[in-house]
């Protein structure tokens, strides 16, 4: 095992391998997901003019049915504020699929605070897992990372 997280991805077996090996650890083994790693910009999956760059999981609950692409090419990143990692948008996107369905709310506005709270929140587990695998600390994804 590395002692770093995955930057950007060598090739596609690399990255399938690391995305199974995430969704296994996160108990997602009952979900149906096609990976799918691009050099393109993510911006025209983006719902509602949200900013997109590193990743975007589509998903249909009810079939436990997902697609998670993300972007392996660190050009797009330049509107990010902290470093991009490919492994860490993996994580991310694969969190979607734990707790992301919002029924019960009527208001928009709830809607999207929750959105954004949970967001937050789906980021903040995936440093956690990342730091917790490569025995990081949270300052790696400031800065350099050395």
């Amino acid at each position: 095992m590395s002692k770093k997280p995955i930057e950007i991805f060598k090739n596609d077996k690399q990255f399938q391998e690391c995305c199974r090996w995430w969704q296994h650890k996160l108990f997602l083994d009952n979900w149906f997901i096609t990976f799918i790693m691009t050099d393109e910009s993510l911006k025209e999956l983006a719902p509602n003019g949200e900013r997109i760059l590193s990743g975007v999981c589509e998903y249909e609950f009810n079939n436990k049915e997902a697609k998670i692409t993300i972007c392996n090419n660190q050009e797009y990143d330049e509107e990010n504020i902290i470093r991009n990692i490919s492994e860490l948008t993996i994580v991310h996107e694969l969190l979607h699929l734990k707790n992301e369905y919002i029924t019960d709310l009527e208001n928009e506005d709830d809607k999207n605070f929750h959105k954004y709270i949970a967001h937050q929140g789906l980021e903040e587990m995936a440093k956690t897992l990342i730091m917790t695998k490569y025995n990081l600390d949270y300052n790696y994804f400031i800065g350099s990372g050395t």
